[in-house]
């Protein structure tokens, strides 16, 4: 991570799934497809990547 200049709260393996997640979303992945990839249970675990990705209508209408 280092060599990839990831630093701080971001270099460890869940600040990489987190960062994954939030860029999924920003990118038009369907909250769906990411909770499968991720292996949420639930949706609203998923749905925190949205919140911390901004407040973006296009992303809630994007859970079908």
């Amino acid at each position: 991570m280092w060599d990839a200049g990831v630093v701080g709260v971001a270099a460890s393996p869940k600040g990489l799934r987190h960062g994954f997640g939030i860029r999924a979303l920003c990118s038009g992945v369907p909250l769906n497809p990411l909770q499968r990839w991720l292996g949420h249970a639930d949706i609203a675990t998923t749905a925190i990547h949205a919140n911390v990705a901004g407040p973006r209508n296009d992303i809630a209408a994007r859970t079908r």
